[in-house]
């Protein structure tokens, strides 16, 4: 009798433990949007991720971008979303505007993530005072260019809007597409304004417009940015003829053959040259060209995609420790190595295995980071205005394209939809 009690003591002491393992057991549910090379990294981490902590089940959908924002905000308020969420920046403000993403701060100071994070990195996601969530792709944009088919042809790169619009002409008529850049994907009309915006109004006077509201969208200067790409350089010949029929993939594939000198992009797109390109090519990335002779040259700046932590999670704590993982020393020289990010925070880069471009990128983010040298980013229009400023960005800058709009119509209905904004973002 004795050993038969013995026996049932024993027999429910494990079953007592295999319950509460049971309960201890978490699924997070995650949505992200990587593709290409980004996409064996998200893999590779959540996967250490999950050996770290077995109790903890990462269930992934890859969700595209547009499917993302066409139905994030309906799945979160019903529900059905998931725990963690992969999304652009933008957007993402409604989301914790709607109460439908939770703030962070509380887990920045757990975690000292206000430490370990670039200022200049973090402070995309910042809203209303509140961290939102944490950037991954911490981005910026100019130029690339097959320097190894440039040189072969004989081309120098050019330094100035009149040197752009001459070699355009010349390149054109030798068969090649000098810019490979389309509109109908939308967003890259963001850049085709942001860059020559940033040069011809410099950094200092831009800021103080974004994020001091101090300044105009219908002046001059910002007439003659929409004009550069959307009317000059069109009618240089520097894109194909049915550019606002030219999509993202078409964009890439262009300049990944070779049909395409040039790549007007960010530097979200490194991993896929380098994966995407024969190894003998050279390709280097250069700023936007000065619109005048001794004129500014910048890169223009911001944050891509952040994760966030759905409100309707039942496993908030999970969710960070989580995304703290991502951010950790081993997460980050994966998604460096293998995806060609560079997350906004200070890591060891002592052989790490990159290639040159991507060598290029984590040092020109490094150095605008922590600010050790003199070098200064622009800014990305996009990320700091209303989704419906940049529909007007993307529709208007088609119909600039097409002859349908002026550019100083197109700069009334930005400053038209900017105080729209403003008075929003007042009540």
């Amino acid at each position: 009798m004795k050993f038969r009690a013995i026996l049932l003591c024993v027999l429910l002491l494990i079953s007592m433990s295999f319950a509460a393992h049971a309960q201890d057991q978490i699924t997070l549910l995650v949505w992200d949007q990587h593709s290409g090379p980004a996409d064996a990294a998200a893999t590779q981490i959540y996967d250490n991720f999950m050996a770290l902590h077995p109790n903890i089940t990462i269930e992934r959908e890859l969700v595209p971008f547009d499917q993302i924002r066409a139905t994030a905000r309906t799945a979160l308020a019903s529900g059905t979303g998931p725990d963690v969420l992969y999304h652009d920046v933008t957007p993402s403000r409604e989301l914790f505007r709607a109460g439908l993403i939770v703030p962070l701060d509380d887990y920045a100071e757990q975690y000292g993530w206000l430490d370990r994070f670039y200022p200049s990195g973090l402070e995309w996601t910042v809203l209303n005072d509140q961290i939102i969530g944490l950037g991954l792709e911490y981005e910026f944009v100019g130029v690339f260019v097959n320097k190894t088919l440039m040189e072969q042809e004989g081309f120098a790169v050019p330094e100035t809007l009149d040197e752009v619009l001459a070699f355009c002409e010349e390149a054109s008529a030798r068969g090649y597409i000098p810019f490979a850049h389309g509109q109908l994907s939308g967003w890259p009309t963001f850049f085709s304004f942001a860059m020559p915006l940033n040069n011809i109004l410099g950094i200092d006077n831009l800021e103080q417009l974004l994020f001091d509201k101090e300044g105009r969208w219908d002046t001059p200067d910002v007439i003659r940015a929409i004009e550069v790409f959307h009317i000059e350089m069109r009618d240089a010949d520097c894109f194909i003829e049915d550019v606002n029929g030219f999509d993202w993939q078409n964009q890439q594939d262009s300049f990944f053959s070779g049909e395409a000198l040039m790549l007007p992009t960010g530097t979200w797109v490194v991993g896929e040259i380098t994966e995407s390109m024969p190894a003998e090519w050279e390709v280097e990335m250069v700023p936007f060209m000065a619109i005048e002779e001794g004129g500014e040259r910048v890169y223009t700046a911001g944050m891509g995609s952040a994760y966030f932590i759905a409100a309707g999670s039942p496993h908030p704590d999970a969710a960070a420790l989580f995304i703290d993982y991502i951010f950790s020393e081993e997460a980050v020289r994966i998604w460096a190595e293998v995806a060609g990010f560079v997350p906004p925070v200070e890591f060891d880069t002592d052989g790490l295995n990159i290639p040159p471009l991507s060598q290029f990128v984590l040092e020109t983010l490094e150095e605008a980071g922590t600010g050790s040298g003199d070098l200064r980013l622009g800014f990305n229009v996009d990320l700091l205005t209303s989704q419906e400023f940049n529909t007007m960005m993307i529709d208007g800058f088609q119909a600039v394209t097409a002859d349908i709009k002026t550019a100083e119509e197109q700069a009334a209905d930005l400053q038209r939809l900017w105080e729209q904004q403003l008075a929003e973002e007042s009540e």
